[in-house]
């Protein structure tokens, strides 16, 4: 079988230290991603997956994949597919299950920002033509856009990280074969520039939500300035 559910205890038979639990377990770690190589594997942390990959296999943390059942079984699914295809192909399977998981987090990260991207369009039009701004509404986009925003700029820069230090990574040559190494860093490279581009995107909206807090805080001032005045002509009136 070549994708595997295991549970922590059954994981630690495998020669996981310490070291690596805290890397995996979100409640004991503090990065949010990892792609560490290792003697025997690769130890990969990447959103919500926590697997090890190794030469002719891959062990899938389930206990430890914060998310929905659906999403994860869909992406086993499409998992197990990519590897049926990549073996007919001759595709290394290495290569085939890295570049399905950097797909599959890639994929789930464009449908997030799909869902943001309107509601912010949509609130920037609404302040330009009216001057107004829903502060709830704005607040919320802006909690949804710095999550999404740090968990992509994250895997970007570990992905970047890790392919410019392509020579001190430590991975094992029977586990990844030298030819097959400039392959995964070519795979690597192109995903970093896939997250770059999300980074950007994510940016520039960044730059709006500014703009629509700034208006927020403006009309927040408005109204404190407005209600002073108020008092002010209440305690005049009165004396």
């Amino acid at each position: 079988e070549t994708v595997k559910s295991l549970s922590w205890e059954q994981l630690k038979a495998l020669g996981l230290e310490k070291k690596d639990k805290r890397i995996i377990d979100e409640n004991l770690g503090f990065k949010i991603s990892f792609l560490v190589g290792r003697d025997k594997f690769i130890l990969i942390k990447l959103d919500y997956l926590r697997c090890l990959l190794f030469a002719d296999h891959l062990d899938l943390f389930i206990s430890l994949c914060h998310q929905t059942r659906e999403r994860l079984d869909q992406f086993v699914y499409d998992l197990k597919i990519a590897i049926s295809s990549g073996q007919k192909e001759g595709k290394p399977f290495i290569l085939t299950v890295l570049e399905e998981i950097f797909h599959h987090v890639h994929n789930s990260f464009i449908i997030h920002i799909n869902t943001i991207r309107p509601e912010v369009k949509k609130m920037n039009n609404n302040s330009i033509n009216n001057n107004t701004v829903d502060k709830s509404r704005v607040f919320k986009v802006q909690k949804d856009h710095l999550q999404l925003h740090y968990k992509i700029k994250d895997i970007y820069e570990l992905l970047h990280e890790f392919s410019s230090e392509k020579d001190e990574n430590r991975i094992d040559e029977l586990i990844i074969e030298k030819n097959i190494k400039g392959q995964l860093f070519d795979l690597i490279d192109n995903y970093a520039s896939y997250y770059e581009e999300l980074v950007e995107e994510l940016d520039q909206m960044d730059e709006l939500i500014n703009y629509m807090i700034k208006l927020v805080n403006i009309g927040v001032s408005e109204t404190r300035n407005s209600l002073a005045r108020i008092a002010t002509f209440l305690s005049i009136v009165s004396i």
